[in-house]
């Protein structure tokens, strides 16, 4: 630090980076149990959840992380929500740069984030969050999670286009799923996959793994098999516009 003496008798301060850098840190810690306070006064409220930006702004500043993330995850939900999907991924960012990479709700993050660009039509620069999410799920064994996050995974590239590769990556859930997640579960990813397989006019594979997921599944009832059903309909549309 160092000062000089002006015509005017003034004495201006020059702070080094050095100094600065002190000076903003013995201030953000002079204000923390301000932060702290205020942090636990706005909990103590009944209507906490609409104050969830502010939480995660104050308990920040306190240097509680983890209660940062949290509410900085709810601000994220309540926006996603009200369609604010622009704000959802601000928030949902904020969540995760709190969180180490290893804590459990950073998948969770990932995948939020991922559905938040999609709805803004940001396809290509979001399907690394779902694909990411979906590596952490199952080094936590997370299968359900797991397999939600692949379905949605599968429904953006579809969306981009890319038929093949959604098919492919249902394809691939359903084999590293297999014996370890409910039949229903598989029974899911199954009928996303048929889905996208007539999407891509592969009729024969779609019934066939329709075909797969038993008796009362999607429409099957008293008898008449997927086969028929899908022929009903196709004839259906293809006669009346239905």
């Amino acid at each position: 630090m160092s000062c000089s003496l002006t015509r005017d008798s003034e004495i201006p301060f020059h702070l080094s980076a050095d100094d600065s850098v002190s000076y903003n840190e013995l201030l953000a810690e002079s204000v923390r149990p301000l932060h702290e306070a205020i942090g636990r006064e706005l909990e103590n409220r009944p209507d906490r959840n609409a104050v969830s930006v502010k939480l995660a702004h104050d308990w920040w500043r306190a240097g509680d992380r983890e209660r940062a993330a949290r509410y900085a995850e709810l601000a994220g939900d309540q926006s996603f929500a009200i369609g604010a999907f622009a704000d959802a991924v601000v928030y949902y960012e904020r969540a995760l740069g709190e969180r180490k990479e290893v804590d459990s709700g950073v998948p969770g993050l990932h995948h939020k984030i991922g559905l938040a660009l999609g709805s803004l039509g940001r396809l290509k620069s979001g399907i690394g969050r779902p694909q990411r999410a979906g590596e952490l799920y199952s080094e936590a064994g997370h299968f359900d999670s797991f397999a939600r996050n692949a379905s949605a995974l599968s429904a953006q590239l579809y969306n981009l286009g890319d038929t093949a590769a959604a098919i492919d990556v249902i394809r691939q859930t359903i084999d590293a799923l297999h014996g370890k997640a409910p039949k229903a579960t598989l029974d899911l990813l199954r009928a996303r996959m048929s889905y996208d397989c007539v999407a891509a006019f592969d009729f024969a594979s779609a019934i066939a793994l329709l075909n797969v997921t038993g008796d009362n599944y999607l429409g099957r009832r008293r008898g008449v098999t997927v086969e028929d059903e899908y022929r009903r309909t196709k004839v259906s549309k293809t006669l009346f516009g239905e």
